[in-house]
């Protein structure tokens, strides 16, 4: 499953970024563009496509998740799959995040802000990632 966890860190819980792209971020640059969405897109993608074939199945998103993360990851992946075919495939994941990141880009410069994160990651996560209130940590 996408790593969820608010600030920037608030990208990893609407599945925007990855841990791994967080973590570069905090050692340099002060944003994040589109281009290292994606970057990390793809990283991601074959990180939860555990078996290779393509599509990342509810299992495999779920994989490794704690208890209390199952019932917000299934409405995650609900949102993802937007043919309801039950895989999420690599176009779906991507658009997906691209919905985030436009909502989180309030002014619409391509490069997202600390101050765009911590004001819009949480209505963004709600209204198009699929997350609730409660999945904050």
């Amino acid at each position: 499953m996408n790593r969820l966890t608010y600030t920037l860190a608030a990208l990893l819980i609407t599945g925007v970024l990855s841990s791994a792209a967080y973590g570069a971020k905090d050692q340099g640059d002060d944003s994040i563009t589109r281009s290292v969405v994606d970057e990390d897109s793809t990283k991601q993608f074959a990180q939860n496509d555990r078996n290779g074939d393509g599509a990342i199945t509810l299992e495999e998103w779920l994989y490794g998740s704690e208890e209390g993360q199952i019932e917000g990851g299934k409405r995650v992946f609900a949102k993802i799959d937007t043919n309801l075919d039950m895989r999420i495939t690599k176009p779906e994941l991507t658009t997906w995040q691209y919905a985030l990141f436009d909502c989180i880009d309030a002014n619409g410069d391509g490069t997202l802000q600390d101050g765009e994160v911590s004001k819009n990651v949480m209505r963004c996560g709600t209204d198009i990632g699929g997350f609730e209130p409660a999945d904050a940590p």
